[in-house]
């Protein structure tokens, strides 16, 4: 585990300085089990990368070279607002990258966001601080909807679940449309 953690630990130094260089990347911020440092043996790398031009990483694949060099692209997913592309390294670390547009941090937070950013989460490029804003957001219990309410996680509402992760299936930005596995 200890070689996991070095590993990541030399990757996010090198996403972080990828992302402060490009102008349209206005966010980018870890979340999931190493954000709250509890990553177990399997763990991936969870991060959010707010962009104002998403366009320009789902339709072509190439920044991904420079991003993970020897990096394969393993899966392209839709989670609602956000767009999964999980690469694994050459190490076999998985890098789940979400690509979302900026309102994916705005303060009136969905369910699906809230879930997400209530895990916990460690802003790694933030240059307009709309992360510091929306975890503070999703930490706070008074903006928190009532359940039942527009908005809010309802017990009845469906959910997709991976091994790490529980994802609500629909929320009030979208639904999960597709997943692609990519095979080599």
């Amino acid at each position: 585990m200890k070689g996991r953690r070095r590993q990541v630990a030399a990757l996010l130094p090198a996403v972080t300085a990828w992302a402060a260089d490009r102008v349209d990347i206005v966010g980018l911020i870890l979340v999931g089990s190493y954000a709250r440092d509890r990553p177990r043996i399997g763990s991936d790398v969870d991060l959010i990368l707010i962009t104002t031009h998403p366009d320009r990483y789902l339709e072509h694949d190439e920044w991904l070279s420079e991003l993970a060099p020897g990096g394969r692209l393993i899966r392209a997913r839709h989670w609602g607002a956000v767009i999964e592309r999980r690469v694994r390294l050459r190490t076999g670390l998985h890098l789940e990258l979400n690509i979302a547009d900026p309102t994916w941090a705005d303060v009136r937070l969905d369910p699906g966001t809230r879930h997400v950013l209530g895990g916990g989460g460690r802003p790694l490029h933030d240059p307009n601080n709309i992360l510091k804003g929306a975890l503070a957001a999703a930490n706070s219990p008074a903006a928190a909807p009532p359940v039942g309410t527009v908005g809010s996680r309802a017990p009845a509402e469906r959910e997709v679940a991976d091994k790490d992760n529980v994802y609500p299936q629909a929320s009030k930005r979208g639904t999960l449309h597709s997943t692609t596995e990519v095979k080599s």
